[in-house]
């Protein structure tokens, strides 16, 4: 089936995506999951898009899964994604948050888990129970903290919203456009 198109919008192939200036990194990635899981979120989420993760290289992604790992460019390859960056980010913005990123994939892998219990909780907090232990992350709180070293802005949110989801990180970067904007879109029909 053939994908929606965003008039005036960039899209990018995979091997563009590859290409990006190492200066850009990291770009945020807010993609639909593509799986019955990601459907669920975003079904109970409503929103298009149930993922965030982090392009830290030119073929490697930070993906928070079942744990927090580098992941080739060509897994998203099934994806609709929208690539999200702050070009006002100086170099050394840049650098603190991939080196946030890069620390926490040295972590043990059990430190890097997914927050499954979280995430049940983010479900059960609509009727006012709140599970989520802080010890393990969702993909949004990942990327949130790396954006919070750098942005004074954003850790003033991020404060408010202390675990954001990929639906409220990209309503953010809308609302705050610029500087946030949008790199370009990659759909999946055009590999």
């Amino acid at each position: 089936m053939k994908q929606i198109r965003k008039t005036g919008e960039r899209y990018l192939s995979l091997d563009e995506i590859r290409r990006i200036p190492w200066d850009h990194y990291p770009i945020f990635m807010y993609s639909d999951g593509g799986s019955l899981f990601g459907w669920l979120i975003r079904k109970a989420d409503d929103s298009a898009g149930s993922h965030l993760w982090t392009l830290v290289g030119n073929d490697a992604i930070a993906n928070q899964s079942i744990t927090f790992r580098l992941v080739p460019v060509a897994k998203m390859a099934h994806y609709t994604t929208k690539l999200i960056w702050n070009p006002e980010y100086t170099a050394e913005q840049r650098k603190t948050m991939l080196e946030s990123i890069f620390q926490r994939l040295e972590l043990p892998w059990y430190r890097r888990l997914y927050d499954v219990v979280g995430l049940v909780g983010e479900l059960l907090e609509r009727i006012g129970i709140r599970l989520n232990l802080g010890k393990f992350d969702f993909c949004s709180e990942s990327v949130s903290r790396a954006v919070a070293l750098v942005d004074p802005d954003f850790k003033e949110w991020l404060g408010i919203n202390p675990s954001p989801s990929p639906k409220e990180f990209n309503l953010y970067t809308k609302a705050h456009n610029p500087p946030w904007k949008v790199y370009g879109r990659y759909a999946p029909d055009d590999e």
